[in-house]
């Protein structure tokens, strides 16, 4: 996993089969020691739902597993508010059409200013209609190196949606 020569910044999406998964960044451009949000990006299929981090009475919520971190740092996803699923008895909680899960990503110190750097994670959830199937993927996620941050627009805008569905810690007591 070290720079990439021939790769194109940016990330793939991958088709799981009831949601096709993805990688977004606010950059297209890092520079080391820089910090910026990344997310995860499920685009799901009608009808089929995936969970919340507290997934209720059944359901597992997505995860990621950086496989080659080299030097960078992940933060934990930050969940936005989920739909309540209420399924024979049981009350679930998650989402449908669209899942972005926004995380921390801090670029280690000593990266060089030029390249391309490549980092590859396998992400995991549990998806249902009337039944629940495990899927999976691996993400690739490469990333330019440069002088100064690059912003990525389209990136941006997608994080910033989920940022604004993200609910806030409650202040007083409850």
């Amino acid at each position: 996993g070290a720079l990439v020569r021939d790769a194109h910044a940016g990330a793939p999406p991958v088709d799981a089969g009831y949601a096709v998964a993805e990688i977004v960044t606010e950059r297209q451009v890092i520079v080391p020691g820089d910090v910026f949000l990344g997310a995860l990006r499920l685009t799901i299929d009608p009808n089929w739902h995936v969970y919340w981090i507290n997934a209720g009475d059944s359901g597992l919520a997505p995860e990621i597993r950086w496989v080659d971190q080299q030097g960078f740092e992940f933060g934990a996803f930050r969940f936005p508010a989920p739909y309540e699923m209420p399924l024979e008895g049981l009350m679930n909680y998650g989402y449908k059409d669209e899942l972005i899960l926004p995380f921390e990503i801090r670029v280690p110190a000593d990266l060089p200013t030029d390249g391309l750097v490549r980092l590859t994670a396998n992400a995991g959830w549990l998806i249902c209609e009337d039944i629940c199937i495990p899927e999976e993927a691996e993400l690739f996620l490469t990333l330019e190196l440069g002088e100064s941050p690059v912003e990525d627009a389209a990136g941006m805008d997608v994080i910033a949606r989920a940022l604004s569905q993200i609910p806030v810690e409650l202040a007083g007591t409850a």
